[in-house]
């Protein structure tokens, strides 16, 4: 009956964003993730221990698996985020077409979020600031493929599709993403280090105002920007500050992203699918 109930809400929650929305605003602006290590293509072991059971990992090197349809055992070391937090919201950005390319990402093939064992470790730890305060978290990405990387560089080289600069980049041309260090070719993401968030107010029954959506390249992104309201930076530090205190590091161009430190695997990029 809860997950039942939560299903309910999450419904009601992405028609409230359908037409209610957080605005792109074109405004000059960045966004990159700075190049590290040489990619390891492959899973490794963690001995992260929640609760004295590694958030249900078995010893065959999986986690199992225990709710939604069509969910798959996952490498060790990584959970789905909704399992671990049952009252978080997910909106998997890159799984469908609300996103700067305008299409699902290679390497998303279900609408699901996964988190590093570290990384949802500090979620709930945030969740649980962030609930008392009256705010549920809203998670966009965690862990990424570095296949979805890869799909990042061809859509960026690819100059002719534009769908989506009028809401994510209206003020830099796509050929200028490389030099401005827009898209680079390795992620935090990508080491399960990393995850994109935001905040549902509950009493409000939304979506916190930000200043602008998620992913939007711009300067207005940036933490202490100029050019949003009083009340658009204030929650934005409602989010930063909760971060910080469940063990996160803010990333200065991105309201919206979050590394966890340390990091748990700083030289290794994965590339198992969402799924």
């Amino acid at each position: 009956m809860r997950r039942f109930l939560k299903r309910i809400f999450i419904i009601l929650f992405g028609m409230t964003v359908l037409f209610s929305g957080v605005v792109c605003r074109p405004v000059p602006g960045e966004l990159t993730e700075v190049p590290e290590a040489t990619p390891i293509i492959s899973p490794v072991s963690t001995q992260f221990d929640m609760n004295g059971s590694g958030f249900g990992r078995e010893d065959n090197g999986v986690n199992e698996s225990t709710d939604g349809p069509g969910k798959s055992s996952l490498p060790n070391g990584f959970v789905y985020i909704d399992e671990i937090i049952e009252d978080c919201i997910v909106d998997a950005k890159y799984a469908g077409f609300d996103n700067f390319m305008g299409r699902p990402v290679k390497g998303y093939e279900k609408p699901y979020v996964i988190c590093s064992e570290e990384v949802a470790e500090g979620l709930v730890k945030a969740s649980d600031i962030l609930r008392g305060q009256g705010y549920l978290l809203i998670i966009f990405d965690s862990y990424r493929p570095q296949r979805a990387v890869e799909d990042f560089i061809i859509w960026a080289e690819d100059l002719e599709d534009q769908l989506r600069k009028e809401y994510h980049y209206p003020n830099i041309e796509k050929s200028d993403l490389f030099g401005k260090g827009y898209i680079a070719a390795r992620s935090g993401h990508t080491r399960g280090a990393a995850v994109d968030l935001s905040l549902f107010d509950i009493e409000a029954d939304g979506e916190l105002d930000m200043g602008t959506c998620f992913d939007f390249l711009d300067e207005l992104s940036r933490h202490g920007a100029k050019g949003i309201t009083s009340g658009q930076e204030k929650n934005r530090e409602i989010l930063r500050q909760a971060m910080i205190d469940a063990g996160f590091k803010a990333y200065k161009k991105e309201w919206w992203h979050y590394a966890i430190d340390p990091e748990p695997y700083p030289d290794t990029y994965f590339d198992f699918p969402v799924k």
